[in-house]
């Protein structure tokens, strides 16, 4: 699972020096229970170009982003579920539909 880290937290990132992002909180882009719950790999993406290139250069990667950042997603996806903060998108031959 990739996770685009959401706007609030890569600008909290992009703000503080690099010895204030020791905590947990920034080593899971402020959604550890994610990982608890996921029970796979996750990576947490603070930066935007690494995001799109796993997503370009990935089989059938499934994401997690935050609404606001839907735009910054290459299509084709396909979105697997929806909260009102956050998709679940996928891509892969079912994307392409």
């Amino acid at each position: 699972l990739g996770i685009l880290v959401p706007p609030s937290e890569r600008l909290s990132e992009a703000l503080l020096p690099q010895v204030a992002r020791l905590s947990s909180s920034f080593r899971y882009g402020g959604m550890p229970s994610v990982v608890f719950y996921y029970g796979g790999p996750v990576t947490f993406y603070y930066n935007v170009d690494e995001f799109r290139a796993w997503w370009s250069e990935a089989v059938s990667p499934l994401a997690l982003v935050a609404s606001d950042d839907r735009e910054l997603i290459p299509s084709p996806y396909q979105i697997v579920v929806t909260t009102p903060t956050y998709l679940g998108i996928q891509k892969g031959v079912y994307a392409q539909r």
